[in-house]
C-alpha cells in the first residue's frame, strides 16, 4: 500500500504560492460509516445523530495505489491501513452559495500577519468559496456540492480522535464535500481550527501514527449533489495534514460509494491533491506562517 503525504512545516513563512507537496493516503475499507453534516452555518447540535456499530476493516487489492508518481508529481511511500472506528454520526447537507474567493496574491505580507492573530472565526466562503475546482484527471472538474460551518467540533469525529480534538483545544471546523459525477468521484474535506501550529500539528502526527483516521466523519451527500452517502463496504483513500494552525482531513471515494475498482486510485489521488489545495490557499491567505 502506497501514500504520498503533503510537507507539513507550520512554522515556516508562506512566500509567495506556498509549495505544498500533498500526497495520499491510505486506502481503507472502512466498514462503519461515519457521516458530518454539510449545511448552513449553524452549529450541528441541532440534528439527530445516528449510531451505528463497528467492523473490523479490510483493505481492497484493487484499491491500492500503485507507488508511482500522482498526478502532483510525488513518489508514494509505504502506509499501513487504519483501524476502524467504533461509533458515528451522520448529519443532513444542504447546498448553499458561496462567493468566489479573492484571487491569489491580493494580501500584502502585513495584512497575513494580523489575519494569523485575528480571533475572526473561519467561514465556509473564505475556506471554500472556489465552486468549481479542475483537477489533473482527464481535464476533469469537482463542483461543490456543499458547505458547513460546525461550531463546536464533536460532530466531525469519533472516539480517539475525538478526544485528541478536545484535548487540543479544536474551535471551530468548516466542512464541505466535492463531487465529479461524470468521473465518479467524490471528496469530503474537514478544516479544524486549531489554537497553536503545534496543536494542529499534533493531531496530524498522533492520527498518522495511530492509525485511526476512520475516526474522523465524512460528510453526507446531498440529495442533488450527484454522490450517494458512503456505505458500510466503500473503500476510500484519506488524508490526515496540518497547516500553520489548522489540521486538515480528507477522505476521496467514489461518488456511487461501491467499493473502488482498478483504475480508481489515479482520480481520486488527483481530486484529493485539488481539494487540499483549496483548502491550503484559504489557509496561506489568512497565515503568515509564524508559530
Amino acid at each position: 500500500m502506497s501514500i504520498r503525504e503533503p510537507q507539513n512545516r507550520p512554522g515556516t513563512r508562506a512566500s509567495g504560492r506556498r509549495l505544498r507537496t500533498l500526497g495520499v493516503i491510505a486506502c481503507s475499507l472502512a466498514v462503519l460509516t461515519t457521516g458530518v453534516a454539510c449545511g448552513g452555518d449553524s452549529g450541528g447540535k441541532d440534528d439527530a445523530a445516528e449510531q451505528k456499530t463497528s467492523g473490523v476493516p479490510a483493505a481492497s487489492p484493487t484499491a491500492e495505489p500503485s507507488g508511482a508518481p500522482s498526478a502532483a508529481g510525488s513518489p508514494s511511500p509505504s502506509a499501513t491501513v487504519s483501524a476502524s472506528p467504533t461509533s458515528g454520526t451522520r448529519w443532513p447537507c444542504v447546498a448553499i452559495t458561496a462567493t468566489g474567493k479573492p484571487p491569489r496574491g491580493t494580501l500584502t505580507r502585513e495584512d497575513l500577519r494580523n489575519a494569523s492573530t485575528d480571533p475572526k472565526p473561519l467561514t465556509g466562503d473564505e475556506v471554500f468559496g472556489v465552486a468549481s475546482v479542475p483537477y489533473k484527471y482527464k481535464n476533469s472538474t469537482l463542483t461543490r456540492a456543499c458547505v458547513k460551518v460546525i461550531e463546536t467540533c464533536e460532530p466531525v469525529a469519533v472516539d480517539k480522535v475525538a478526544a485528541m480534538l478536545k484535548q487540543q483545544g479544536c474551535q471551530r471546523v468548516v466542512s464541505a464535500l466535492y463531487v465529479d459525477k461524470a468521473n465518479n468521484v467524490q471528496v469530503s474535506v474537514s478544516v479544524m481550527q486549531m489554537p497553536t501550529a503545534t496543536a494542529a500539528a499534533t493531531i496530524k502526527v498522533d492520527v498518522d501514527s495511530d492509525k485511526i483516521s476512520p475516526n474522523f466523519a465524512t460528510v453526507a451527500a446531498p440529495a442533488d449533489s450527484g454522490a450517494t452517502t458512503r456505505t458500510d463496504d466503500t473503500t476510500y483513500l484519506d488524508l490526515t495534514s496540518s497547516l500553520y494552525r489548522y489540521a486538515i482531513y480528507e477522505r476521496s471515494y467514489r461518488a456511487d460509494s461501491q467499493p473502488m475498482a482498478d483504475g480508481d486510485s489515479d482520480k481520486l489521488i488527483a481530486a484529493i491533491n485539488a481539494i487540499y489545495h483549496v483548502a491550503g490557499d484559504a489557509i496561506d491567505r489568512r497565515s503568515d506562517g509564524k508559530p
